[in-house]
């Protein structure tokens, strides 16, 4: 795990010292058998990197996401960082954090209705992904302050 330390200073770096950051380090995503009704699901992890960058995102469903993802990334080069995959059903993938975020999104691109978004926020530094067959869930957030 970083030190507190090193994120505190990272926050700075972002742009003010009461900006603060969600502690996110590491992603493991992984598709159950019948993820998405046995097909594959993209997976973005978005993070807000700048104060208010995210406020864009942060209410739109995931098809919506997807749909308009490369002109919102072109609109906030330097506000929004993504984290992309593409799982089929029983695979897995671990993957570091290598920006600090203020705030971070889950969007999973399902064939079933639905938003598909969870933001995120971490206890131990570590957003458990577990696709399943139509939606997904995220395990190690941190309850609502």
């Amino acid at each position: 795990m970083r030190s507190t330390a090193i994120l505190a200073l990272a926050a700075l770096m972002l742009g003010g010292c009461a900006a603060r950051t969600i502690g996110l380090e590491e992603v493991n995503i992984k598709a159950a058998p019948d993820a998405n009704g046995n097909g594959a699901v993209a997976v973005d992890v978005v993070l807000g990197t700048r104060t208010g960058s995210i406020e864009q995102v942060a209410k739109l469903p995931a098809a919506e996401w997807f749909r308009r993802r490369t002109q919102l990334l072109r609109d906030n080069p330097d506000g929004l960082a993504v984290m992309s995959w593409e799982l089929i059903p029983g695979q897995s993938v671990t993957a570091p954090v290598r920006k600090v975020a203020l705030d971070a999104y889950v969007f999973a691109l399902y064939a079933s209705p639905g938003d598909h978004r969870i933001r995120l926020a971490t206890e131990d530094g570590e957003a458990r992904i577990l696709l399943q067959a139509t939606g997904f869930v995220v395990e190690g957030l941190k309850k609502a302050e």
